[in-house]
C-alpha cells in the first residue's frame, strides 16, 4: 500500500512541509492507477501497483511546472509498461 512515509522514502524526503502536497499527490495517482486497472491502493495491491502509483507520484512531484523546450511532461516509460501489465489482459494503455 502506497502511503505517505513510503512516497517520502522513495523521494529521499525529509521532514513535513511537502506533507499535504505528497497526500494529495498520492491521492491522484492512485485514483489514475485504479481507473485503469480497477485495482485499489490496499494491501492486497500488488507491488506492481505500488510502483506505478510512487513513479507517477515522483514524476508528478519533480516535474511541478515545466517550462523548457524538452518535454518533461511525458511519464516515463517505466510507468507505461508496468500499468499495462496490470491492465486486464495486459493491454496497451
Amino acid at each position: 500500500m502506497v502511503t505517505l512515509d513510503s512516497v517520502k522514502s522513495h523521494l529521499r524526503l525529509d521532514g513535513d512541509e511537502e506533507s499535504f502536497y505528497l497526500q494529495t499527490l498520492i491521492e491522484a495517482a492512485s485514483g489514475y492507477v485504479t481507473s485503469i486497472t480497477n485495482i485499489e491502493n490496499d494491501d492486497s495491491a500488488p507491488a506492481t501497483y505500488d510502483i506505478c502509483v510512487l513513479l507517477l507520484v515522483g514524476h508528478w512531484f519533480n516535474v511541478r511546472e515545466a517550462a523548457s523546450e524538452i518535454d518533461y511532461r511525458k511519464v516515463p516509460y517505466a510507468f507505461g509498461m508496468l500499468l499495462q501489465s496490470l491492465r486486464p489482459g495486459g493491454s496497451l494503455i
